[in-house]
């Protein structure tokens, strides 16, 4: 009941009040964004609703706080909105707020694990709104508090920024650039030789379907209904269903079925409730196009599955294209592609592109199969995923010959963007920031059982956790070797994430080259490598990897290269490394130490000690490694540490062509013949995407 009445308060509470109303706030870069409060108070005149104009300097997610004092011994709900956008479930929308508190920081939703937040797309002055339901409420919010930091903790009359990987400052965007991922615009024409229509408002299942004015109207009409090549099936714009949408046919390589949208307006909506929104099995050659699914973010449904679920690989779908989905809200996964777990290998020729996942409980976009051939020859393209929990942003699990290009993921719940349990992988030009919480909080991920795959041109900044993490996961077999081999990762950036990059675990006969990481804080370091003993959960150490040509850089007691002992006698080779100990006294790197406490393990032997070389002099006569490396100030065309959003802040770390790094010697390229030859044996099943080169040139 008390949701129901907050919604008709809505409804009825008029416009905001005029500017002079307003507190505006001044501009900064410093975190949190504060803003007063105001009596909540219906009966006595105060009203229930108050605005406040705060200016947020950088896009993103921003966490709610509001500092309150109940007055009675009633529970209530503050509902809250930005710009008048509210999220489309209202129990996402509501502050709990507990009988009798007192000067109480308070953030958490009506959904559990959620906090209150809000989207901003573009920085500048917006506008809050807070209400309270009930007649007889009585409130005081004191101060609000908006911040990018979900690490952040109440503190008196503020927020504790300690635990921030950002150090407590707002992100200035980068200059104006197309930084990728999703963008709100309706596909092209839908040409289809035959279309069926349906009006959630003006239609009615007895007529045919075939024109705007003969639309039906239920999603009964649809589900069960074989269709035929170059069939399409289009919901008119501004509309909402609610169930499932079950349409069933398969087209040709040449004339493919279409599930999507007619007229003027927003996107319509398919509500599954407890159930999956649309729901496509065992189909080819779909496009599924300016759609926008939701189900009930209490319960398990996907918004949008459509899965392979016969078992053997003879039986796999080939030909989907899914683009301008949007997915919200749901208890399950937003868009689910691909295998059955166990059962069923995948899609081929599978297409994701410009869609958006959010505030999803089981994961954004997620696409598997069951082993390294679960899905063939797919691309994920200009999408975007934020606040997701479950699987996190996006996740490609189980396949071969995929292209992730230009995505863009922040502040979801376990992972931005990974992969595990694939061949010939591709992630290019793609970005994700702030991943908090449980779980692994990274960036960038890598995973287990990954061969011949390519990390490059990515930008990781001030994730919880790692930036990128490459690894393996032991010598043992899952559905494939789970050591992961033959990889590349080169010309990546990461900034202040813990660390920025991290390699570990049986990550072997790879490449590291090209990488600009950039890491704060007592005891941090730009470039860890480490692992365990094999065969304790799994376990191991890299081998055999070439990192050339990296620049690591630490402040504020943070080293720029750590590598711990086991590494060190695994053939692995450090050449080219440029070291900047952003300010004095902090060595270079430490080397050699134990990174793991073997009695946390069970095991009886030392901790091994650390040994830090503040000198390059030292450090190669110790170790034998780096014959061309370098130290000091590489001079960047801009500044380090900008912590600026977009890809174009990558700019920044190119060296200066009279700075130190630019004339620095290189070491010769990794990428060498005999590389390509052992990552080719990977590859000799299918040359695989046009899009993804067999192998990276030398």
């Amino acid at each position: 009941m008390m949701q129901a009445a907050v919604l008709v308060l809505w409804l009825v509470a008029g416009a905001i009040p005029p500017a002079s109303a307003l507190a505006a706030l001044s501009g900064s870069d410093r975190l949190p964004i504060m803003a007063t409060g105001g009596r909540l108070h219906p009966g006595k005149g105060s009203g229930p609703l108050f605005s406040r104009t705060v200016t947020l300097p950088t896009p993103g997610v921003w966490y709610l706080w509001v500092r309150v004092t109940s007055n009675e011994g009633e529970p209530r709900a503050i509902a809250y909105d930005l710009d008048g956008v509210r999220p489309r479930h209202p129990s996402r929308g509501l502050i709990n707020v507990e009988p009798y508190l007192k000067s109480a920081w308070i953030a958490n939703t009506f959904v559990p694990g959620f906090r209150a937040e809000v989207r901003v797309e573009k920085p500048g002055d917006h506008v809050l709104r807070l209400k309270v339901e009930g007649e007889d409420a009585d409130l005081t919010v004191e101060r609000i508090a908006l911040t990018l930091a979900w690490s952040a903790r109440p503190a008196g009359d503020t927020l504790d920024h300690r635990d921030d990987p950002g150090g407590g400052r707002a992100f200035l965007p980068a200059d104006a650039d197309d930084p990728g991922g999703f963008h709100d615009a309706p596909s092209g024409p839908v040409t289809a030789t035959r279309r069926f229509h349906l009006d959630a408002e003006g239609g009615d299942d007895a007529r045919s379907g075939l024109e705007p004015a003969s639309a039906w109207r239920t999603l009964d009409r649809v589900n069960g209904r074989v269709f035929s090549p170059d069939d399409a099936i289009l919901l008119k714009r501004g509309g909402h269903w609610h169930g499932t949408l079950r349409p069933a046919g398969s087209g040709t390589a040449s004339a493919w079925i279409t599930l999507g949208a007619y007229g003027e307006g927003p996107r319509p909506v398919v509500d599954g409730g407890g159930a999956d929104a649309v729901a496509i099995r065992d189909e080819s050659f779909w496009t599924i196009r300016d759609l926008e699914v939701t189900t009930d973010p209490g319960g398990e449904g996907n918004g949008l599955s459509v899965r392979a679920t016969r078992s053997g690989t003879g039986s796999r779908p080939q030909g989907l294209r899914i683009t301008g989905v949007v997915a919200s809200d749901c208890g399950g996964i937003g868009i689910h592609a691909g295998g059955t777990w166990e059962a069923s290998d995948g899609i081929d020729g599978m297409v994701i592109e410009n869609c958006l996942a959010y505030q999803n409980r089981g994961g954004g976009i997620i696409v598997e199969g069951w082993h390294q051939g679960g899905w063939r020859d797919g691309i994920i393209r200009n999408c975007s995923a934020w606040s997701n929990a479950g699987w996190g942003g996006i996740y490609l699990n189980g396949g071969r010959h995929v292209l992730m290009d230009r995505c863009r993921t922040d502040a979801n719940y376990f992972l931005n963007q990974w992969f595990w349990n694939a061949l010939n992988v591709t992630m290019r030009r793609c970005e994700a920031w702030r991943c908090h919480t449980s779980g692994e909080r990274g960036g960038f991920d890598l995973d287990y059982s990954v061969n011949a795959s390519v990390i490059e041109d990515c930008y990781s900044h001030h994730n919880e956790h790692y930036g990128f993490m490459l690894m393996g996961n032991g010598n043992t077999t899952e559905v494939a070797p789970k050591t992961s081999r033959h990889n590349l990762v080169r010309r990546c950036v990461a900034e202040d994430d813990r660390p920025p990059f991290w390699v570990i675990e049986t990550f072997e006969d790879s490449i590291v080259a090209d990488n600009t990481v950039l890491a704060t804080g007592n005891n941090a370091a730009a470039m860890e490598v480490s692992g365990w003993p094999d065969g304790i959960g799994d376990g191991g150490w890299p081998a055999r990897c070439v990192f050339a040509n990296n620049v690591c850089c630490g402040r504020r007691g943070a080293v720029p290269v750590s590598v711990d002992a086991e590494p060190t006698r695994q053939e692995n080779l450090f050449n080219g490394t440029w070291f900047w100990q952003a300010e004095s006294g902090g060595p270079l790197l430490r080397w050699g130490g134990t990174n793991w406490d073997p009695a946390a393990w069970g095991i009886k032997a030392p901790k091994l000690p650390w040994k830090k070389f503040s000198s390059l002099a030292d450090y190669r006569r110790a170790t034998g490694q780096d014959a061309l490396a370098g130290v000091g100030d590489p001079g960047f065309v801009g500044p380090a540490w900008r912590g600026a959003i977009g890809l174009s802040a990558m700019a920044a770390y190119r060296p200066r062509p009279d700075g130190p790094l630019a004339r620095a010697p290189r070491a010769p390229s990794p990428v060498t013949p005999a590389w390509l030859a052992a990552r080719a044996k990977y590859l000799s099943d299918t040359p695989g995407l046009a899009e993804i080169p067999a192998a990276p040139a030398p």
